[in-house]
């Protein structure tokens, strides 16, 4: 067993030099191959912000009709496969969504600086879509998006990483923290940027970039763990701290017990022995602190959604514990909902879980969307 310390033994260079120019020829060679092997109205959106070429990737979203969606998504794996430039320019797929799933897209994605670039529709602005959700929400999807980055950035703990997985990881890990410190009702002064530690590590030589990296990682993981500190503190009542006392592992304090799986889309939440565990794609067990609310509104939201069996245990007690987040109510009834497609068309769930939990194919959802269907379809 090993604590965790986020911190790679060899961080490899491997960033290209390249400027914006290749990432708009391959969007556009993405888009053409894409309209020529379908077929029926499609759009495409650009969201995030390529900030550093060679470093960034390409976030696109694509919405095209419902009978066309499982196609589409192969289609767009073996584009990107079998074209060395685009592999490299979309890190992960683009998000491919039917039309049908468009209301519930906010409920799983915030597509930051979302712009419509080109297609034979705009669903989002005809059907008047509203991408913001309210403060409740947002603090479901900071749960979502932080415990699936927490448990994403166990990928630090590498051997050997490439300097540019790296640099992602932290960007990653350091939205979370500004996004969860947007939530305090008392904000910290966070003073690092993504802007200024790539520019400070790219500057560098190769041969300072490995230790000057491990030293950002360290400030990042310090102001994310600051972050949740806070609204542990905010989020979470003195009743609430002493129910998640008796429910979680005492190795050091707050931990999560961290055990190895072949890829993180097959994630798995287990309880053996009260102790936290999940299933990911590192081939050694490791201790790692979690913060409680992150913990505490994931066991909520099992007991809303009633999927994650091994937290039988603690549904009991929390039962008994009221709790005022509507929200949690909202986001599952959302989540099943959205979930109906997914299974209908036979497609994986495309976005973030609490703690990368596989959510999709449980027996209780299934009965629930047998019923779904029904009303639905």
């Amino acid at each position: 067993m090993k604590n965790l310390k986020y911190q790679p033994q060899c961080i490899y260079p491997d960033i290209p030099k390249i400027n914006i120019d290749v990432y708009k020829r391959g969007l556009k060679r993405f888009i053409d191959s894409f309209v020529t092997e379908n077929v029926g109205n499609i759009g495409f959106y650009q969201f995030g912000t390529i900030r550093n070429p060679g470093i960034s990737d390409i976030d696109l979203l694509i919405i095209v009709e419902d009978q066309q969606w499982k196609k589409s998504i192969e289609i767009s794996r073996h584009i990107i496969k079998s074209d060395g430039l685009l592999s490299f320019l979309f890190i992960h797929e683009p998000v491919i969504i039917c039309k049908s799933l468009l209301p519930y897209i906010k409920f799983f994605h915030t597509l930051e600086n979302c712009e419509y670039i080109q297609g034979t529709w705009n669903p989002i602005d005809t059907q008047k879509i509203n991408l913001k959700v309210d403060r409740d929400m947002r603090l479901i999807l900071h749960v979502v998006w932080n415990s699936f980055m927490r448990v994403a950035a166990l990928e630090l703990d590498s051997q050997n990483i490439g300097l540019r997985r790296v640099l992602i990881l932290m960007h990653n890990l350091l939205s979370s923290a500004y996004n969860g410190n947007k939530l305090l009702n008392k904000p910290i002064s966070i003073s690092l940027s993504t802007k200024e530690i790539r520019n400070e590590i790219l500057s560098a030589s190769v041969e300072e970039q490995q230790s000057l990296t491990q030293r950002y990682i360290q400030e990042i993981i310090y102001i994310l763990n600051k972050v949740d500190f806070h609204l542990d503190h905010e989020l979470l009542t003195q009743q609430e701290y002493l129910l998640l006392s008796s429910l979680l592992p005492r190795f050091s304090g707050k931990n999560i017990f961290i055990a190895n799986n072949n890829c993180l889309s097959k994630s798995k939440i287990k309880i053996i022995d009260k102790n936290l565990i999940i299933k990911t794609f590192f081939s050694s067990y490791c201790f790692i602190k979690m913060p409680y609310y992150l913990i505490y509104f994931t066991l909520l939201i099992n007991n809303e959604l009633g999927c994650f069996n091994e937290f039988g245990f603690a549904r009991r007690k929390l039962c008994n514990l009221k709790h005022e987040y509507i929200c949690i109510k909202e986001y599952v009834k959302n989540f099943l909902e959205a979930l109906a497609f997914f299974d209908l068309y036979k497609i994986n769930f495309l976005f973030p879980t609490p703690f990368a939990a596989s959510l999709q194919n449980k027996s209780i959802i299934k009965n629930y969307l047998k019923q779904m269907l029904i009303t639905y379809f």
